[in-house]
């Protein structure tokens, strides 16, 4: 079962799949075919992303905002006990915030952006420098978005993302919309920006962080920061994939969420 902000379907042992940062849940797509003949899927599209819902960041920080909503639904589907998280990117930060309060019973997150501190600096200078031509280009070349210029935009190559062109469509309509851009980038011009960090202390689960190869998003330095801020955690290179690997190898995400399964035992410290 699917509408415009949220994928549950599927059967067999639960899992919680959170996109990335200017996504939405259709960017899971190929891989959710993979996995519901063997899992249940949950893959909702965070608040404050186009399909999401309304994000309200008055009174508390981007994480925990996404965190309690995304705990909301949980429960509302049942879920209470500890499952199988997987996040792409901030939803990699997401996933492990979820994992601190104690919701997973392990956790996958690809390529997680470290957004503390000089973390969060970078990220601000990033997309503050490019938001004004991005938006102009959301407007004036809206059809011309398809698996080719995803591929090249979030990649940088022009092998074809691995999207229908409704989907990539979807994903550019929603960038732009994600709240730490919208509405962190004066904050960020003045070093005070940041979505918020999980407690890293507060996680007792088994935690495996999978990287890209060819990742031009996430530098080396933060991938050294969260091997020394969760240093019993499983750390993997997927060769020559690139920020979003599922865009580009649906078939080794899937794999990899399958083999990692609904649970795990051990503390990533």
């Amino acid at each position: 079962m699917e509408d415009g902000g949220c994928y549950h379907g599927g059967s067999g042992p639960p899992v919680l799949l959170l996109h990335s940062g200017f996504g939405s849940w259709v960017e899971w797509r190929s891989v959710i075919e993979l996995l519901t003949p063997r899992r249940t899927v949950l893959a909702p599209t965070l608040p404050g992303s186009r399909g999401g819902g309304r994000l309200d960041l008055s009174a508390r920080t981007m994480l925990d905002a996404h965190a309690d909503r995304v705990e909301e639904m949980l429960n509302a589907i049942g879920w209470t006990e500890p499952i199988q998280i997987v996040g792409s990117s901030y939803g990699g930060v997401a996933a492990l915030e979820l994992a601190s309060r104690r919701r997973a019973g392990s956790v996958i997150a690809l390529a997680p952006p470290w957004v503390a501190g000089s973390g969060a600096a970078f990220y601000a200078a990033l997309f503050g420098t490019s938001l004004p031509t991005f938006r102009t280009a959301q407007l004036l070349i809206p059809q011309l978005i398809g698996p080719r210029t995803l591929g090249l935009v979030l990649h940088g190559s022009i092998t074809p993302a691995l999207i229908s062109s409704p989907d990539a469509k979807t994903i550019w309509r929603s960038w732009g919309q994600f709240p730490l851009v919208r509405t962190g980038v004066a904050l960020g011009r003045r070093g005070q920006l940041s979505p918020g960090m999980p407690d890293l202390q507060a996680i007792h689960t088994a935690v495996t962080l999978l990287w890209g190869g060819a990742d031009r998003i996430v530098p080396g330095w933060m991938r050294r920061r969260w091997q020394l801020a969760l240093p019993g955690a499983e750390h993997e290179t997927l060769s020559d994939l690139p920020h979003c690997p599922r865009l580009r190898d649906p078939g080794q995400v899937a794999a990899r969420i399958l083999a990692n399964g609904p649970a795990r035992t051990g503390v990533p410290r």
